[in-house]
Formats: structure tokens, sequence, C-alpha cells
């Protein structure tokens, strides 16, 4: 399967380098592989200027008072642990790098130094980008490297700068105008060093759980606040709670991103099948394209899901405990996300509820 991935990412360079290496045996005039260099000089530059962007989080955030917590670019993070330095890798997330800083415990939640740690990534990236276009007339670099270097660098400034979704101008500009969201911020941020220092969900503080009326339900600062709730009380195996928690998300499920909406869809598959209060609405859910799509998917939380469903709604002990088994070989840690020891425990106990049911019917069928 690795090897699959590889060429899938590398056969455009592949091909490229084919080519021109036929190109080396015609009278085409062309530096030899000048196309392959450029090529392979945009994805070196896209690494470059992204280490430079969480560089400067970093920078200007340990500058104006922030402690270091993590530094990951893809799946390679730098985590400060026990005060010391440790490399680790982490599951993607929607973020392909992050640099995660630590406020001060004594800050004041709603008015503490933000602007430039969450700026310093697009300041970087510009300072560099024009810094590098004196060199367009040297001799040992080509033109173009230097215009495709600042090309990159100017692209990240803008698409950072100008608020969408999440990105750092729209947290900014968002920090800026309400000061609940300030504080939103400050405690994810605080949460997050929390869970690193091996805080289970449930010895949390109780900000961590703590919603603001002045913050929209379907902002993913609230989303974040309730699925640290939600999960707090699946580890707790208080399924009545977390479908509370989770009747928040459905009532604003249309407001939501499609990623988000699709997994509130399936976290309410898993609620009624747990809870066996309405069967028929937990089947009609089950048969709809999105979930029959997400089968497919290689993550934990399905194969939760799916044992559930199967093991109280069809009553299919042996199917859930295939399901059940395929989640479990999943279990990879992620240095950031306590919800995963919370996934193993409950497909663990599920393991265990099918496997019971599972010989109670053999026993019942050989009986009768």
């Amino acid at each position: 399967m690795k090897v699959k991935k590889i060429l899938m990412v590398l056969w455009p360079f592949l091909l490229l380098l084919s080519v021109e290496t036929l190109l080396l045996f015609t009278t085409v005039d062309l530096a030899p592989y000048s196309f392959t260099f450029t090529f392979l000089s945009f994805f070196i530059f896209v690494w470059i200027q992204i280490i430079l962007h969480e560089a400067g989080h970093l920078v200007l955030g340990w500058a104006t008072g922030y402690r270091f917590l993590s530094y990951r670019i893809f799946s390679f993070v730098i985590v400060k642990e026990n005060g010391k330095l440790v490399f680790k890798r982490q599951a993607i997330n929607e973020a392909v790098a992050q640099c995660l800083m630590v406020p001060h415990k004594e800050w004041q939640t709603t008015h503490y130094p933000y602007k430039l740690y969450l700026s310093g990534g697009i300041l970087f990236n510009a300072v560099f980008s024009f810094s590098a276009l004196f060199l367009l007339n040297n001799e040992i670099i080509p033109a173009v490297q230097v215009i495709l270097f600042s090309g990159i660098g100017l692209f990240l400034v803008f698409s950072n700068a100008i608020p969408k979704q999440m990105n750092d101008g729209a947290i900014l500009k968002k920090c800026r105008g309400n000061p609940a969201y300030r504080q939103m911020m400050y405690r994810q941020l605080r949460t997050i060093y929390y869970l690193t220092e091996t805080r289970t969900l449930k010895n949390l503080p109780p900000e961590s759980f703590e919603l603001s009326k002045d913050v929209s339900l379907s902002d993913p600062f609230s989303l974040y606040v309730m699925r640290l709730e939600y999960y707090k009380y699946l580890e707790q195996f208080q399924f009545d709670k977390a479908a509370n928690i989770l009747d928040k998300q459905w009532q604003i499920k249309e407001d939501l991103t499609p990623m988000d909406r699709l997994m509130v869809q399936a976290e309410k598959l898993f609620c009624l099948s747990i809870q066996q209060l309405s069967i028929e609405e937990a089947k009609r859910l089950y048969h709809q394209t999105e979930m029959q799509l997400i089968q497919k998917y290689e993550q934990i939380t399905f194969k939760r899901i799916f044992t559930t469903y199967f093991l109280y709604v069809e009553n299919d002990p042996a199917k859930a405990l295939t399901w059940a088994k395929a989640g479990l070989l999943l279990g990879n840690s992620d240095i950031f996300d306590n919800s995963l020891q919370v996934e193993l425990n409950v497909l663990e106990w599920l393991q265990q509820k099918a496997q019971t049911k599972l010989e109670q019917q053999i026993v019942h069928e050989e009986r009768y």
C-alpha cells in the first residue's frame, strides 16, 4: 500500500523525467532537465515556505511570551514533553502544518498578546518572499527559481491573510472583533496543552467545556468544545449524556461544513444505535448515501459507529465483531487526540458485548 501511495505522488515527476531524457537524443534546443528541475523546485519551495510560515508563528509567539508546545510539518512533529523536545509522528488533520504555542496561565483570557502570534506566518512568508526578489539579477540562482520561490510565498501570504474559513486571517479578524472568541482560542490552546500532559478528558478543567453565547455553535472553536464534552461522556460510557451533546450539533448541522456535517450524521447513527430508542430511524440513517460511502474509510471512529449499528440495530454480532477488530487495528496514537484512546476503550467494550452475544446465539442454535 505504501509503495502504491509513493508512486501516486511521484508519477508526474517520473513521467517528466522520462520525457526530458528522451529529448536529450533529439535536436530540441533546451537546457538538460530544465523542466524537471523546475518541477522539483516547486515542491521543495512549497515545503520551505510552509516551514517558514510555521516558524513565523513560533518566533513571534515566543517573542510575545508564549511557550513552545509543538511544531508539525505534515505528519512529522516535534513536541515538548516533560521539558524535553521529542520527535514523533502524528495523524494529519485538516492543516498540513501547525505550530502550537501555549499562552501563560496568568494571562487574562480576553486580553493577551495574540496578533503577532496569529500573523507570524504571514509576516515571515512576506519578508522572505520579498527579500528573495533581490536575488533576481544574480548569476548563480536562475531567475525562474527566484520568481517561483517568491510566488509560492506570496500565494501563502494572500491565502492566509484574506479571511476565509479558519485561516490565520479569519481567526485574527474574529479575535479582534470579539473578546469571547479570544477567550475560546486561549482556552483551546490551554486545553491542548493539558491533553499533552496525559490528562484524561474527565480531568480537564471546567472551562475547557464552556461554550460562549457570543460565539456561534457552528464555529470550529465551539465544535471543538462540544466534541471534547461528547468524548468525555463516551469515555465514561454515559451514552445518554453524549447524545444530549450531539443533539446540539444535530440542530445546526445545515450550518456546518460538509465534513463536520458528515461526522455529526455518523455520530447520530451511533447514538440511535447504542440507545436503541428508534431502530427504524437508525436504519433510515444507515441507508443514506453518506453512510454507505464512509464505510470504505479506514477511520477508527467509523468502525466504532458501524460496530454499534450491527450489534444493536441489526442484531448481527458476527458482523459487529468484524467491524470492531478492523477498528482496533487502526488504534495508532495521536499525541493531541485523547479521543483515540476513548475510541479504543469503547471498541474493546463493544467487542466484548458482541462476543458474548455471539456465544449466546451459538448456544441457542445448538439447543434448538
